[in-house]
């Protein structure tokens, strides 16, 4: 939390760029004179993303707000992106059963969730050695690897199926996959 509190003071000392009586504090803007308004609404994402999950110091949240900030120019990040707010949005609305899903059960998937189920298996072994490396980067590339899987599970894939148990294995697919996506930031 102290972390967090530094960095919004350093992000409030921020005058884009600009000089003023005061000076500017901010060192990212220091190493780019005006810096443009687009580039400011960039960092601004990339730490409102960075912050939402865990960190530990300014210098790991540092790290993932430009790992994050890199990414999101990318076509991956644009689905995924995409992609996790539908996600956080379907579980939103069914806040009220979701304690009471547990894990997907792969017999009752039907369609693409074999398919999603076994690219997040995939995804969260290969994503464990970035993250414990604090390699950030690496680790927004390697969620990257799941655009495809994704776009095609929300395009042949309707999730609120008319099944409860279909629906309920969806929605426990739904959460494995957004905690997936939190890994790094809120995509």
């Amino acid at each position: 939390r102290s972390a967090r509190v530094a960095l919004a003071r350093e992000t409030a000392a921020c005058n884009g760029g600009r000089s003023s009586a005061r000076g500017n504090d901010c060192n990212r803007c220091n190493s780019a004179p005006a810096a443009s308004t687009a580039a400011r609404a960039s960092m601004a994402s990339a730490f409102e993303a960075a912050s939402a999950v865990e960190f530990t110091s300014l210098g790991e949240l540092f790290e993932k707000m430009k790992a994050l900030e890199s990414f999101a120019k990318t076509p991956e990040a644009l689905s995924l992106i995409a992609a996790n707010k539908r996600v956080k949005n379907i579980l939103q609305k069914q806040e009220a059963v979701l304690p009471t899903i547990g894990l997907p059960n792969p017999a009752v998937f039907q369609d693409w969730d074999q398919t999603l189920f076994d690219k997040i298996k995939i995804i969260s072994q290969r994503i464990k050695e970035p993250l414990s490396a604090q390699n950030y980067a690496r680790a927004v590339e390697v969620l990257g690897q799941l655009r495809d899987e994704v776009d095609l599970y929300f395009e042949k894939t309707l999730i609120m199926a008319e099944d409860l148990t279909v629906r309920n294995n969806r929605l426990a697919l739904l959460k494995q996959l957004h905690e997936l996506l939190m890994s790094v930031g809120d995509l």
